[in-house]
């Protein structure tokens, strides 16, 4: 199972559809001072550079990826980052071939508390609805303020 936390009025403004920031699965990593030369970026336009990005910044360069996390409380945490109200989707990864989903997991990610899982659909657009199997709404935790 996998998790993404979203502010409530987010998930309202969307009408509860999950869709990235960006259009492009391949990205043209730019020496913008945001990475480092590390080895995890490569030369010229690839997956690998888009899914890196996207672990900087969302949609960073046009990338077409959605954060999730394999950790329930991550994902609690970014719902109710700024002490308000937020949902939980819980994203079943095991349907991911079915709807053509392409997840992508780093050993060695740019946040690694996070647990991070970018996933994206085949053509860039929405998660498919039939991959949420449930939508929780959420509280910031009493020690969260």
């Amino acid at each position: 199972m996998l998790y993404r936390g979203q502010h409530l009025m987010g998930h309202e403004q969307n009408g509860g559809v999950i869709r990235p920031k960006g259009n492009s699965p391949i990205v043209v990593a730019k020496y913008d001072g945001s990475i480092s030369f590390d080895g995890k970026f490569s030369f010229g336009p690839t997956e690998n550079n888009a899914v890196r990005a996207h672990h900087i910044a969302t949609g960073k360069w046009n990338g077409c990826l959605i954060s999730t996390s394999r950790d329930y409380n991550e994902a609690h945490r970014f719902a109710t980052n700024d002490n308000c109200e937020g949902v939980i989707y819980h994203i079943d990864d095991t349907l991911f071939e079915q709807y053509r989903i392409v997840a992508t997991e780093f050993p060695d990610p740019h946040y690694p508390g996070e647990k991070e899982v970018s996933i994206r659909t085949k053509d860039c657009g929405p998660l498919p609805p039939e991959v949420i199997v449930m939508v929780e709404r959420v509280s910031p935790l009493a020690n969260d303020s």
